[in-house]
């Protein structure tokens, strides 16, 4: 596997992915700023949920409102106005969910599958078993520097660690029959 082709790949997961990370990142902001409870102490983060299409539409249809909140909320750090806080609140439940943890399950399940779809062929493999094809391939690269080497596999390495299984199989083809919707955001 070539640099190119690896470094293709892994932008595709980590655009997928970053729908998910603004998301848990809300949520972390969003918990912080109203409570004087550690992080830590506040619970996991978003868990999967077993999707219906219904909540996947509702995901599609908030995103192109929801994605500009999540980038001023990002450059707002951890003092979020409270205005930008009632829009996001707003936004999510004019789009169906009940509150913003409701959104971020939807959204945590969905980037899961997402993360194991070949946007070529549009099949579903386990996104760790992908990541570890790409560290074998990277460690036997011999057209690579070493530091080119070390960068990748940090970068995959990073990857692997933060990547999570489908909880509820049941998601997988029901991602996949919006794959086309979803990956144009």
């Amino acid at each position: 596997m070539s640099t190119l082709q690896a470094n293709g790949l892994r932008f595709f997961r980590l655009r997928r992915a970053f729908h998910a990370i603004m998301a848990v990142a809300t949520f972390a902001t969003m918990s912080l700023s109203l409570s004087d409870v550690p992080a830590q102490a506040q619970g996991p983060a978003p868990s999967q949920i077993q999707l219906n299409a219904k909540q996947i539409e509702q995901y599609i249809a908030a995103f192109k409102q929801m994605a500009p909140l999540f980038e001023k909320l990002d450059a707002a750090g951890g003092n979020p106005d409270p205005k930008l806080m009632a829009s996001i609140d707003a936004a999510v439940k004019k789009f169906g969910f009940k509150n913003l943890d409701d959104y971020d399950q939807v959204v945590v399940s969905i980037v899961a599958v997402l993360d194991g779809v070949d946007p070529k062929t549009k099949q579903y493999t386990n996104p760790i078993d992908l990541i570890k094809k790409d560290i074998a391939a990277v460690q036997a690269d011999k057209a690579m520097s070493p530091a080119e080497r070390k960068k990748a596999l940090e970068a995959l390495n990073a990857e692997l660690s933060e990547v999570q299984p489908v909880q509820h199989p049941g998601n997988i083809a029901l991602v996949i029959k919006y794959f086309d919707q979803l990956s144009t955001q």
